[in-house]
């Protein structure tokens, strides 16, 4: 970054890591309020920064490498695109990469990503090694009975269940949802030793029907 103009490292990436998301609402509000001046454009310097609460929230790096800068998500995007050239190299339709040893290569990359992602993915507070992909979507397709069988009423608007059936079902709902939800942050390839469970449709929110892919949701309830 005090080199300038490298030919990959975005900045941004680093500070927001650093700094937090909302040091860029708050430079943005300082830029509108304060961009243009006599002697031309105003940049804040460090003492401004200070003065607005802009200070490292991390100040250690998140690994050894710049692609520990990166959201789980964006590794995901990079593994998705290394598995492109993969198939491009077996398909034959690659105008760069032919061999055996170019997908060797790829897939030593692939491996290198897959460990970084695990490595910046936010530790599980529930065990998930005793779910398959196939327990995650029976979960799924328990919650949403759940949901339709909360959200019943009578005509007073009270719910057509018994109180204690009522509390019971809410407590499992809500066990269910937190592990959706943990599974949801876990890497593609935690669940890739277990089968792909089929598509299942959430209840309707706004009007459109969300679902659960690939054996892991997608989408919570």
């Amino acid at each position: 970054m005090k080199k300038g103009n490298h030919p990959f490292i975005d900045p941004i990436k680093v500070f927001r890591y650093h700094y937090g998301d909302n040091a860029f609402d708050i430079i943005g509000k300082y830029m509108d309020e304060n961009a243009f001046s006599s002697s031309g454009i105003r940049y804040p310097n460090r003492f401004e920064f200070r003065k607005r609460g802009i200070v490292p929230k991390n100040k250690n790096a998140p690994g050894n490498t710049y692609e520990h800068y990166s959201l789980p998500g964006e590794i995901d995007q990079q593994i998705a695109d290394v598995d492109k050239v993969i198939k491009t190299i077996e398909d034959g339709n690659n105008p760069f990469f032919k061999t055996k040893e170019d997908i060797k290569n790829q897939n030593i990359k692939r491996a290198n990503l897959v460990k970084i992602k695990n490595e910046i993915t936010p530790e599980s507070k529930i065990d998930l090694t005793q779910y398959s992909n196939d327990d995650l979507n029976k979960l799924a397709e328990e919650g949403n009975e759940l949901q339709s069988q909360l959200s019943l009423v009578d005509e007073d608007g009270s719910s057509t269940l018994p109180y204690r059936e009522y509390q019971e079902k809410s407590a499992r709902l809500e066990a269910i949802n937190k592990i959706i939800e943990e599974a949801k942050l876990m890497p593609e390839e935690f669940f890739d030793q277990q089968l792909s469970g089929e598509i299942i449709p959430f209840p309707k929110k706004n009007g459109k029907t969300d679902f659960a892919r690939g054996g892991i949701v997608e989408v919570l309830i």
